[in-house]
């Protein structure tokens, strides 16, 4: 029986001791991917000399072998095309970008080295997160059994609160207001796992992106995640752009622990200006791509919502109206 070769990509901000906990729960999993490709998203250089000198501990790779540089995704790519066949072989490796240019430009960058790899599929994680060690398995077998294989996405739980759901796969965006709520989010764990994969994919109109993987498939027909979203609503993108296409599917056996807004502070500081106006902008941005006619409605209730979360947020209530960052 022919096995899909997985390759993950976990991409790095300043957040060192994250990625390390990531790296370390991934390869304790039953199956271990293909590759793993951790991508650097310049970062200070004192945690990228931290980073090489710590994870050969964890992946055992030969650090002279692996080291990749970016200055830009078209210089990265082109540079690819004269990789040895000898460091093609390497199942680790790690990308230093020269420049911050977001999550999707961040995540292209360790999606085109695994496509000219040969993955079959590529799964996008968070460093700030945890895998059990059967998720990988569980999400290649659901991902590849649907009859278009496009996005999976997985059972996220939250790291503080393991016994409440932060989303089932993903969630739902509406065209016309802009506004998105995650599927099961904060529901009981135990009851969320008795809902069937097909009663959750339903409702699914996008896959949640602190754990995705995409086929092959999707990414030679559809593309790479657009930069221009520097962070947020990039996966909604990713989604609507494929609609009608492939399949969005979710696997509840697949179950990811995530530390929320690790990278951004987002929700939690209701003060983080940098989350706010990219959430503010990406969600306008989405709506001008997709649904340009109900730009207007867009501008007036994500403005609203954005003000009334901040509100809540310094009041120290805990409901929420736009979801969550990653």
């Amino acid at each position: 029986m022919l096995v899909q070769k997985i390759a993950v990509v976990v991409l790095n901000f300043n957040g060192m001791n994250d990625t390390i906990s990531c790296l370390r729960s991934l390869y304790c999993s039953k199956e271990l991917p293909a590759w793993t490709i951790l991508v650097d998203n310049a970062s200070s250089p004192a945690e990228q000399k931290i980073l090489y000198r710590t994870i050969p501990q964890i992946c055992e790779f030969d650090p002279a072998q692996c080291l990749l540089r970016a200055s830009s995704r078209e210089q990265f790519s082109a540079s690819l095309q004269s990789l040895p066949q000898t460091t093609r072989k390497n199942p680790f490796f790690f990308i230093q970008a020269a420049k911050n240019k977001g999550y999707s430009a961040g995540n292209n960058l360790g999606m085109l080295l695994a496509l000219h790899l040969g993955a079959d599929a590529v799964w996008i994680l968070n460093n700030d997160t945890v895998v059990a060690p059967e998720t990988l398995t569980h999400m290649r077998e659901r991902l590849f059994s649907s009859p278009r294989p496009g996005l999976c996405g997985s059972l996220i739980r939250y790291m503080a609160e393991p016994d409440f759901v932060q989303c089932l796969g993903g969630g739902h965006t509406n065209r016309w207001t802009g506004l998105s709520y995650l599927i099961g989010h904060k529901q009981s764990v135990s009851t969320m796992q008795m809902l069937p994969n097909e009663a959750v994919e339903k409702q699914l109109n996008f896959i949640y992106g602190a754990s995705v993987m995409v086929s092959k498939n999707f990414l030679t027909t559809v593309g790479v995640l657009d930069e221009r979203y520097f962070m947020y609503c990039e996966e909604q993108d990713w989604a609507f752009r494929a609609a009608g296409r492939f399949d969005l599917v979710y696997s509840r056996q697949a179950h990811v622990w995530h530390k929320e807004g690790a990278s951004t502070g987002w929700p939690k500081k209701a003060n983080n200006f940098f989350a706010m106006r990219h959430l503010f902008r990406s969600r306008l941005l989405l709506a001008a791509k997709h649904t340009p006619v109900a730009l207007p409605l867009v501008l007036t209730s994500v403005g609203y919502a954005l003000l009334r979360m901040i509100y809540r947020r310094l009041f120290r209530t805990n409901k929420c109206v736009v979801s969550s960052g990653k």
